[in-house]
């Protein structure tokens, strides 16, 4: 019995993070802010971003984003601080950095990506006939053969 209640706490706590980290649109995920960092240089390193963003706060994580085929950088990362610490390295909005003004905001919450054919527009079932438009549907009556 034990093992049972102590199973159902981990998914319990499991599922409520996966609530509280998916439905908000604040950029909010466990307890810190993620930034997105954009217009960055393609030559910049991590270890510059996280000198930057440090002076302003703890750094959790910093993401670089690459691109999958070339794995070259794609000019923009991702950073996450604690609430407070983000909100002071907004600030650096709009600041030089090698050579170019980076754009610090808060990330937006990912989108889910939901069913295929409800998003592609081309894999939707098309209808046809009255239903297609609005009419209301007549009955089929027996087809009379001629002889």
């Amino acid at each position: 019995m034990h093992l049972f209640s102590g199973l159902f706490e981990s998914l319990r706590r499991f599922f409520s993070g996966l609530l509280s980290a998916g439905g908000s649109m604040e950029g909010t995920t466990g307890g810190g802010h993620r930034l997105y960092v954009g217009n960055l240089s393609y030559r910049v390193k991590e270890e510059e971003l996280r000198a930057l963003f440090s002076k302003h706060g703890r750094i959790k994580s910093l993401h670089l984003i690459r691109d999958r085929i070339t794995r070259r950088l794609k000019g923009y990362a991702f950073i996450e601080m604690s609430p407070e610490d983000a909100q002071r390295a907004l600030v650096l909005d709009g600041t030089d950095f090698l050579e170019r003004k980076i754009v610090v905001s808060v990330a937006k919450a990912k989108k889910s990506p939901g069913h295929p054919k409800q998003n592609n527009p081309r894999l939707r079932r098309r209808r046809s006939g009255p239903r297609a438009y609005g009419q209301e549907q007549k009955e089929n009556n027996q087809i009379q053969r001629l002889e």
